[in-house]
């Protein structure tokens, strides 16, 4: 079976108005291939397709007024040639929950605390790209957020248990964004909070050993529905 391959052209009486409705008709695998211009579309991709610009690097523009340029709810998805830029202060140009995000050869543009994001079991891939923020980070990911507390806590005598890692992402992606989120401070911050409620926990044990004193549980780390608005 050949690949099907959709073509965006407002100007082209067979071509699709918006990159939105080619992506309502894909089926997985599609290529979508985008007529050079301005898109102010938030795109939400549900099944795995390649969006690659049809003519030269930079010439199609993913811009919306609002929201995140990208979102992935597919397995995986391939972006060629783009530029994404965002406009919404809160959110990234790339947001990533699930799946993996292929770029290659896309320019991206941030104005939130982040341009690209990374969380749950999501992930991003970066070929030739060129990523800009002037008000955050370039790119966040959760599970680097995770590593850097169990390697602190590795240093400080402690260790995550099992569990405590699940928690900690679900605590993490339930956070608010702002500059501070991503950065190392944040993750022992996190850790600092663990170890306390860690201690209160051991302290009501009559006989600690030495398993108990150094074991971080799941229930030592903050739950999402804790977080402050």
């Amino acid at each position: 079976m050949s690949r099907q391959v959709l073509t965006v052209c407002p100007e082209r009486p067979d071509g699709f108005r918006t990159i939105g409705e080619a992506l309502a008709r894909a089926r997985n695998g599609a290529v979508i291939s985008v007529r050079s211009g301005t898109y102010a579309e938030s795109l939400v991709i549900t099944v795995p397709v390649t969006v690659v610009a049809e003519q030269s690097r930079g010439s199609v523009e993913i811009c919306p007024p609002r929201g995140s340029a990208v979102v992935l709810q597919a397995e995986a998805v391939m972006l060629t040639d783009l530029v994404l830029r965002g406009r919404d202060e809160e959110l990234p140009v790339v947001d990533a929950p699930r799946g993996q995000i292929a770029m290659d050869g896309c320019d991206i543009t941030g104005a939130s605390w982040t341009a690209l994001l990374a969380r749950g079991s999501g992930s991003v891939a970066l070929r030739d790209c060129r990523v800009r923020n002037p008000r955050g980070a370039g790119m966040v990911v959760t599970d680097e957020l995770v590593t850097i507390v169990r390697q602190h806590a590795s240093a400080s005598g402690y260790e995550c248990g099992a569990g405590a890692g699940a928690v900690m992402r679900e605590y993490f992606d339930a956070l608010p964004r702002d500059r501070s989120f991503g950065n190392v401070r944040l993750a022992r911050q996190v850790l600092e909070g663990m170890m306390t409620r860690q201690a209160g926990r051991v302290s009501t044990m009559a006989a600690p050993g030495l398993d108990d004193l150094r074991l971080l549980l799941p229930e030592d780390v903050v739950r999402p529905q804790a977080v402050p608005e």
